[in-house]
């Protein structure tokens, strides 16, 4: 029977491995981890007070308020506020919210896979989305735990999507409102690329099984119905947009023309993890093991006529959503309606995992009935061995339990993480940053519910005689009338009263604190939170739409639906099987790999980390060393991306969290040609960095197509998060940045190639003329050199090229250092080619025919030339121009 009593205990088995890291003490750091449980740490207290929902919440922002949730998704923080209450703790809530994602995604992925091919091919499809590496890296890496319940719910919209346009049941579009109501208030951005998934596949279903039409109607009321659950949510968040800061999600580091990806960095291995490397790889892969599997399924369908259909919509998807990721998919990005708050494109990877997944299935699903069990069995060998790096997490385990608001307070602090988001976009207009906020310094959670600033009276009394989290009240004695003010955030939705009538209170210009005007005398004052008309207005709609739902629920039974591909389902040996096979695997993980191979990891010194070409060894304030950093392309080309990987490593403890900065520019304006920044470095915030370890930092910078070629040069450096004027100055200079000596050179093909044969003239033992070009436009001649140094030069010296005629008069010429003194021969380094560019303006009427070089340097001021031989310069002969004739 494939029933779901049969189908929970095998993806139990099956999620084993990846449940692992959850039975010890604490949770692992991560990326974005800490974030997440703050937020839980928040709703518990809340809860406590009796608040059962609010969109504001009180302690964030240095413990001035902010509306998160009236923007982001809120089910993952209430439901592990009420989970953290029930269980004793955040900890054991989120870890409780982490085997509900397992659990519901693999049953919800074996569901849906199951309308579609046999129980093996289900099942194999199942493991595949669980150990999908976008997947298992927004849990152990990134700790992004509302995306990561958001994929889990995926399946299973499209599962009762499928089935409410193929069967039309009542019961199926109440399944599916519910799944799209709960993807809404769980990830915004996630349930908005669903969506685009789901309609799409949709579009699929109706071409592949014909869907009757009458079967639409349900199909729309399941979409309306979750539309309507989620209603208190998204209407808020869409129309009230304005009243808070979310361009700045749009700009900078989150801007998302900055996270277009390769393709091969799509489609490769995952990373072996680094011993010694204290941040995760950039893993952001579908993972080659994986694309593989579905490759397969995709040859399998395309040669079943009853599943080429189904193999052709997969690969479709696939690739829809690799196209997504990559460069040529930013002018959908830029016009596509509300996508660019996506920020990373990237993000695509978890609706491409759940494609390949499906396709993994297919292809175990097209076996022959004999062949399916063990093209089980070597599907999930497949898939354990190529996300086998991510499930070694990174971080040591931090226990959480016992953290206060007060902890998330000196959090936001430490972490530059304002309202416990990227940038503080939720901040209400008028606000750059909380500036002044008593309870930095001095902080309980009592104080917390004390936020009448007292020397706003101007000696004037008041006593508290409500303190709760979303209403306090005073009572305020004044000689005469002042504005009072409150450590509270202005924004839509607090409310005031003095003596129980409503009064209005105004936003203080520059800290944006909530103002309100207190006559002279003895009066209760009150500040409190309560729901504006638009929000009661998406509060009714969810209401009406959960009533809508409830009745439909007590008056419907469940339908058989569709018949799943091939009735037989999973034998009941199947989950032992199943099981044995995980067993093995992990117990030979556990007492075999890991204890005596390196395998799934790689060893390097701290001080010599894994893929680092360069060495600096410069130190930034006595706290961080920057070690080296390797470029990708080593020569670029305009219109390329640059990809500048920085290795850092921590002097001693850091105690403040930093961005990093790397520029390309040209050194004679120190006008950026290409920048990047990166919020966290590593994707980790500094003050966890620790010394034991190295950091790698990746910045890519996209070259703009007209840019001028010759050599460029980095300037990299740090600042405090959100704060670019606050930079930590290079020890051995004092300089906000470190500017890279090492050219990196942005050449054309047809400049980068060297002609001749080499052997050119060479000069004072310094220098050597490998080879030359020249070219004539209009009246100007354009003349490559290519030179190398055969020692490094001591002295900056100056280069000189005359035009000369058949009398040795000089026709014209250019004397100087080498690009216009961007790049100084003391800086040269020997070996290497250094190509030069110089325009020379020929004289009127004149042309390159009879025409020739004298080439040579000398020392300035002293003149004195590097000698060629017995002479101070070397002639070289000017090639026919084309059209020259002979």
């Amino acid at each position: 029977m494939d029933r779901l009593r049969l189908c929970v205990p095998v993806m139990l088995l099956a999620s084993l491995p990846a449940l692992w890291p959850l039975t010890g003490p604490g949770l692992y750091a991560s990326i974005d981890g800490m974030l997440h449980y703050y937020r839980v740490v928040e709703t518990t207290a809340l809860l406590a007070h009796g608040v059962v929902f609010s969109r504001w919440l009180p302690d964030l922002a240095f413990g001035l308020g902010y509306p998160l949730f009236n923007y982001h998704g809120p089910l993952f923080a209430w439901t592990g506020g009420l989970l953290s209450l029930l269980l004793g703790g955040p900890e054991p809530a989120v870890k409780a919210l982490t085997v509900a994602g397992f659990l519901g995604g693999a049953v919800g992925m074996y569901r849906f896979a199951r309308l579609w091919v046999p129980a093996e091919g289900a099942a194999a499809a199942a493991v595949a989305f669980i150990y999908a590496p976008f997947y298992i890296r927004e849990v152990y890496w990134q700790g992004d735990y509302p995306q990561f319940l958001a994929l889990s719910l995926e399946p299973w919209l499209l599962f009762f999507l499928h089935r409410v346009l193929v069967g039309g049941a009542r019961a199926d579009a109440l399944g599916l409102g519910a799944a799209l109501g709960l993807l809404i208030v769980t990830h915004n951005v996630t349930a908005m690329l669903a969506g685009l998934v789901a309609g799409a596949y949709g579009l699929g279903v109706g071409l592949l099984r014909r869907v009757p039409s009458r079967n639409l109607l349900p199909a729309a009321a399941g979409i309306c119905l979750g539309l309507g659950l989620a209603a208190f949510y998204w209407w808020p968040a869409l129309t009230e947009r304005p009243l808070v800061q979310l361009e700045r999600i749009l700009t900078g580091y989150y801007d998302f023309r900055q996270h277009f990806r390769p393709l091969s960095s799509l489609v490769e291995p995952i990373p072996p993890r680094e011993l010694y490397r204290g941040n995760p790889p950039d893993a952001r892969t579908a993972g080659a093991h994986l694309l593989g599997l579905a490759a397969f399924g995709v040859l399998a369908g395309l040669t079943s006529r009853d599943r080429r259909g189904s193999a052709l919509l997969g690969a479709a998807g696939v690739g829809g959503c690799l196209f997504l990721m990559t460069a040529p998919s930013e002018p959908v990005w830029a016009h596509a309606p509300l996508l660019a708050y996506a920020e990373f494109p990237w993000r695509w990877l978890g609706q491409l995992g759940i494609v390949l997944a499906w396709l993994a299935g297919l292809g175990v699903g097209s076996l022959p009935a004999r062949l399916r069990p063990v093209g089980l069995g070597v599907a999930a060998a497949v898939v354990l061995g190529g996300v086998a790096p991510l499930l070694y997490p990174y971080w040591d385990r931090e226990t959480l339990n016992g953290r206060t608001v007060c902890d998330l307070v000196q959090y936001e602090v430490r972490a530059g993480v304002i309202g416990l988001t990227s940038v503080g976009e939720f901040l209400p207009r008028g606000v750059d940053r909380p500036k002044a906020s008593p309870f930095l310094s001095d902080c309980t959670p009592e104080k917390l519910l004390d936020r009448l600033d007292r020397a706003s009276l101007g000696g004037g009394q008041a006593r508290q005689v409500a303190a709760e989290p979303l209403r306090q009240a005073y009572r305020v004695s004044l000689d005469g009338g002042r504005p009072v003010r409150f450590w509270i955030l202005g924004f839509p939705g607090w409310q005031a009263a003095v003596d129980g009538k409503p009064v209005p209170w105004r936003a203080e210009a520059g800290t944006g604190l909530l103002v309100v005007d207190v006559p002279a005398g003895e009066h209760e004052v009150s500040v409190f939170w309560a729901e504006i008309p638009n929000r009661l207005a998406a509060d009714f709609a969810s209401g009406l739409a959960v009533l809508v739902f409830a009745t439909g629920l007590l008056r419907t039974r469940p339908g058989p639906g569709p018949v799943p591909v091939e009735n037989p389902a999973l034998s009941p040996s199947g989950p032992v099987m199943l099981g044995a096979f995980f067993g093995v695997l992990f117990l030979g993980k556990e007492l075999i790999i890991d204890p005596h191979t390196l395998l799934f990891r790689l060893a390097s010194a701290p001080d010599a980390p894994w893929g680092m070409t360069r060495r600096l060894d410069v130190d930034f304030g006595g706290k961080l060393r920057l070690l080296g950093y390797r470029v990708e392309p080593e020569q670029p080309r305009p219109g390329d991306e640059l990809t500048v990987t920085l290795y850092w490593r921590p002097v001693g403890p850091v105690d403040t969290a930093y961005s990093s900065f790397a520029h390309l520019i040209d050194r004679t304006s120190f006008r950026p040609a290409a920048a990047s920044d990166n919020g966290n470095p590593g994707a980790l915030p500094t003050y966890a960095w620790k010394p034991d370890f190295y950091y790698v930092d990746t910045h890519r910078l996209r070259l703009p197509a007209e840019m001028s070629t010759g050599p460029y040069h980095l300037r990299v450096g740090l600042y405090e998060v959100g704060i670019p004027d606050h930079s930590l100055k290079v020890d051995r200079d004092g300089r906000p940045f470190l500017l890279v000596t090492d050219p990196v050179w942005v050449l054309r093909p047809e400049e980068a190639q060297v002609p001749g044969p080499g052997d050119g003239p060479t000069f004072g033992g310094l220098f050597e003329l490998e080879g030359y070009r020249v070219s004539e436009a209009g009246n100007e001649a354009t003349v490559w050199l290519y030179w190398r140094a055969l020692r490094t030069p001591p002295a900056n010296y100056t280069r000189f090229v005359h035009l000369i005629d058949e009398e040795g008069r000089i026709a014209a010429q250019r004397d100087g250092w080498p690009w216009e003194g961007r790049l100084p021969t003391s800086e040269w380094e020997p070996g290497r080619i250094v190509p030069e560019r110089l325009v020379l303006t020929l004289p009127a009427g004149e042309t390159l025919a009879g025409k020739r070089l004298r080439v040579g340097w000398y020392e300035w001021p002293s003149l004195k030339p590097l000698r060629t031989g017995s002479a101070d310069y070397a002639v070289l002969a000017v090639p026919p121009q084309p059209g020259s004739g002979p």
